[in-house]
């Protein structure tokens, strides 16, 4: 939970373990999961918006959106909130 709403924190794929599949296997597992567990709605902050887009997530407006923004400590920028996109996914969907 961030601002309220679930959030999937964390996703990534080492670089050179991808255009695999991995990726894609543990998006649908976490969405599967969080659906069974009562979630309808998932949020991200996503760096990498074309991704989860390709996977059926919307962009939302980043000012409408709940307080999700987060650091990640591999980017240069650590320990700055930078501003990827905001995202959701609605699990009904699915």
């Amino acid at each position: 939970m961030r601002g309220g709403v679930y959030v999937l924190g964390d996703i990534a794929v080492k670089k050179e373990m991808r255009r695999k599949g991995y990726g894609a296997i543990l998006l649908q597992t976490v969405c599967r999961e969080a659906r069974q567990m009562g979630v309808r709605t998932l949020w991200v902050c996503a760096k990498e918006p074309d991704y989860f887009l390709h996977h059926g997530w919307q962009e939302t407006d980043w000012d409408s959106a709940p307080d999700i923004a987060v650091y990640c400590p591999t980017c240069a920028k650590h320990s700055v909130v930078c501003h990827p996109k905001k995202m959701k996914k609605t699990l009904d969907e699915m």
